[in-house]
């Protein structure tokens, strides 16, 4: 590594990991047209790709930037092991094919290898590249493409050291719904209204189980809500919240086990659409809102990692990725420019409103 890292980087040319930044369909028919069919095979046959960072001076936002939002030196068709310039290392998971629980147990597996060495030695081989002067302008546009939608995403780190999943536990209460419910009167005391709530669940009791839906926003949340803000009492307030706080537990556990609406819904609907059928419901207002996800939501709580992110799935949304220690939470707050969102407001009032909760203990 300390041999590839002190290469000199030789500028000017046009970068083919900018392609794996793009669509599926526009990526796959420029990256036919680029030949070097060799050089992909080695990428491809990789299991991962190892990013050398060199900035050193960073801020938490920046590493989060940096992990998620780096157009240069990144490859995203893989898993990316980077190592930023301040010693800091992260992964970049490529989404279609695996899932938190995987990615934790990767985790795992390095961590439980890091400790016995390795003897040996390597040989490093350049990878090449033949690219002609028209491939190289097309490679070039697609890196302003994806240089251009990477900048619309802003991206905060709250790191909550207030406390944590002990103090949650005395509220009697999940330590997740307890943060999910911070997040919902966060977003209302933002944006005066409540969203649609997407939090991820793993199916694994199931074989080739992958993620169901667990819809956190409830009549239950609502009522939640409300109260504190209303001029009610701590013990209304507090009544309210472990209501809601019960209900999300109910609801995870029914998408757990293969009781949620979204995965069969999708699939219902994608059918229809094979078959040329009209389902009114698939093009009603309530149920396509109820799926424009504006808090979309997922909790990969490991003790090995510091923080855990990824980018909003709909304009005027928020992408909280979250990790619950016992004396604090990490939240990763993205959302887009100009979508009518506040990634600062959201990573205040995140805050605010777990201590808001707290008030009524």
């Amino acid at each position: 590594f300390e041999e590839i890292a002190g290469r000199p980087v030789e500028g000017g040319g046009g970068f083919p990991g900018w392609g794996t930044a793009l669509g599926r369909d526009e990526w796959a028919e420029l990256r036919d047209e680029l030949g070097n069919k060799e050089s992909f095979r080695a990428i491809d046959e990789a299991q991962f790709v190892i990013c050398l960072d060199d900035e050193q001076s960073m801020t938490e936002d920046e590493e989060s930037v940096a992990m998620l939002q780096q157009a240069d030196n990144r490859w995203y068709d893989k898993h990316q092991l980077v190592r930023l310039g301040n010693g800091k290392l992260g992964f970049n998971w490529e989404h279609s094919f695996s899932d938190g629980m995987i990615w934790n147990r990767c985790i795992e597996d390095c961590e439980a290898g890091s400790d016995e060495g390795a003897e040996g030695e390597c040989e490093i081989e350049e990878i090449g590249w033949e690219l002609d002067a028209q491939q190289m302008e097309k490679l070039g546009r697609a890196g302003e493409k994806v240089k251009e939608e990477l900048c619309a995403c802003e991206n905060r780190h709250l790191n909550f050291q207030d406390f944590g999943k002990a103090e949650f536990k005395t509220w009697k209460v999940s330590p997740d719904a307890a943060v999910q419910m911070s997040y919902q009167l966060a977003f209302h005391g933002i944006h005066g209204s409540m969203p649609p709530v997407y939090e991820s669940c793993a199916t694994r009791n199931f074989h080739r189980g992958r993620t169901e839906t667990i819809r956190t926003c409830t009549n239950e949340s609502k009522a939640f809500v409300d109260a504190f803000n209303c001029a009610s009492s701590d013990d209304f307030k507090r009544e309210a919240f472990l209501k809601a706080c019960g209900k999300h537990v109910e609801v995870a556990k029914e998408a757990k086990m293969g009781q949620g609406v979204d995965r069969i819904f999708l699939a219902l609907e994608k059918e229809a659409e094979r078959e040329g059928v009209d389902v009114e419901l698939f093009k009603s207002d309530v149920y396509l809102s109820s799926k424009s996800w504006k808090l979309s939501t997922s909790n990969v709580s490991h003790p090995s990692l510091s923080r855990f992110g990824f980018g909003p799935v709909v304009g005027d949304g928020y992408g909280l990725g979250y990790l619950i220690g016992n004396d604090g939470f990490s939240v990763n707050v993205t959302n887009f420019k100009g979508g009518g969102t506040d990634g600062e407001a959201m990573r205040q009032g995140i805050g605010d409103s777990v201590r808001k909760i707290k008030s009524i203990f």
